[in-house]
């Protein structure tokens, strides 16, 4: 991944993903230098619409976008050099979803740069950064100590979603998570996403409840 400059940030605000269609084909891949905009747009409308979402934004869709591009270009810059980032890409090599896992031994991530985490602070506003600081808190607070793969983030653009893209990342980065043969961990908000991960042989280990929205940690055992 590249290093990035304020000058990039600018462009970076103002990237989009273009009017949807029916994939003709998905290429599955690690992530490629220059993608990190694309990458990040597509996970920021991914999750718009989540609960948790919209109760720590609690405003309009395109406020709760930008609040969200925003935290996921961070968490691809701290995770530089130590995630593992894939992308799904369809047709013209455009990307409509990606996934976010940190290895054993990776998490917790390091914070941004300090240019960055004010800018951060700018774009998402001080009410979103405190309540989504809280979550992040309360969440570390219970995150497993055993080493673990952590399923940071796996979302797919609205757009393009229900033609299989999330279970093609999904199956992809399993692969890398059986051959280490370490468990791996996850939350999930989203009732749907719930049923999703259990059919990938996850377990419910603990539900709690951050500003009034049900969280399920989930666990998946290693080899």
């Amino acid at each position: 991944m590249k290093v990035w400059s304020l000058w990039d940030l600018g462009a970076f605000v103002r990237t989009r993903v273009e009017s949807p269609w029916y994939l003709k084909s998905v290429s599955i891949q690690q992530l490629q230098e220059g993608e990190e905009n694309a990458l990040a747009e597509a996970l920021a409308e991914a999750f718009r619409d989540n609960p948790l979402n919209r109760a720590v934004v609690a405003r309009d869709v395109r406020t709760r976008v930008r609040v969200n591009r925003v935290g996921m270009w961070l968490t691809l810059e701290s995770g530089k050099n130590i995630a593992e980032v894939w992308t799904a890409t369809g047709d013209l090599h455009k990307v409509v979803g990606g996934l976010i896992a940190v290895p054993p031994g990776g998490w917790p991530l390091p914070g941004p740069a300090v240019g960055h985490q004010i800018w951060g602070l700018f774009r998402q506003g001080l009410r979103a950064t405190h309540r989504w600081g809280h979550v992040y808190s309360e969440l570390e607070r219970v995150h497993p100590s055993e080493p673990h793969w952590y399923l940071s983030t796996l979302g797919i653009h609205p757009d393009y979603q229900r033609q299989g893209l999330a279970s093609a990342l999904m199956k992809r980065w399993l692969e890398t998570v059986d051959e280490t043969r370490f468990g791996s961990y996850l939350e999930t908000d989203h009732p749907e996403s719930l049923s999703f991960y259990l059919r990938y042989n996850f377990e419910i280990r603990e539900e709690l409840t951050l500003w009034g929205v049900p969280i399920w940690r989930l666990w998946r055992p290693g080899a």
